[in-house]
């Protein structure tokens, strides 16, 4: 939707002196389908992980998206299955995706970065992201990963040699309920 609307108001010159080209629709059609199973990530009802590291407007997910979507009237709707992982070097490329992301309600976050060399300057997640729980589900399952490995990791740098304890990234990403009975809003889906 909006990036139509981009690529018809910008000039050929004004994109190309960004360094802006664009998948156009039928090739981003092909790719959301044999990229992956649509029929078997519904059957299995797990969230999948979709990272674009150059989104523009969010084509390429939308296409998956549209694979998850219902074909029928009352059919039920699978695009919150997604958990989709998106940057781009682009300002602007970051809002029209992350708009077209909550349009579709697609759980998102999206990255205004360099997805070379990873300096990132902004970071959002719209409201799908938050209404499916990802963090959490994703603070769980780190505290999983770290439980079956519980030690400290020693690693080894240009400089000099430092041990990074792992349980530090985990924790900081944990809510703690305030009051009794609060851990009944958690739910975590492995």
């Amino acid at each position: 939707l909006l990036g139509i609307y981009y690529q018809d108001i910008s000039s050929k010159s004004t994109r190309d002196g960004r360094w802006e080209f664009y998948t156009p629709q039928p090739i981003s059609q092909l790719m959301a389908r044999i990229t992956f199973d649509a029929k078997s990530v519904i059957e299995k009802g797990l969230p999948i992980t979709v990272s674009e590291p150059t989104v523009w407007s969010g084509w390429m997910i939308l296409e998956m998206a549209r694979e998850l979507a219902p074909k029928e009237e009352g059919e039920p709707s699978h695009v919150d299955l997604l958990r989709v992982t998106a940057s781009d070097i682009s300002p602007t490329a970051c809002d029209m995706s992350l708009v077209n992301f909550t349009l579709w309600w697609i759980p998102a976050e999206v990255y205004h970065q360099n997805s070379l060399s990873l300096e990132t300057w902004g970071h959002w997640q719209n409201i799908h992201w938050h209404r499916v729980e990802e963090n959490q589900r994703r603070a769980y399952n780190d505290i999983l990963k770290l439980l079956a490995n519980p030690e400290p990791v020693k690693q080894r740098s240009e400089t000099a040699e430092q041990t990074i304890n792992p349980w530090d990234d985990v924790w900081a990403d944990i809510v703690i309920p305030r009051r009794e009975g609060d851990w009944g809003q958690f739910e975590f889906d492995l």
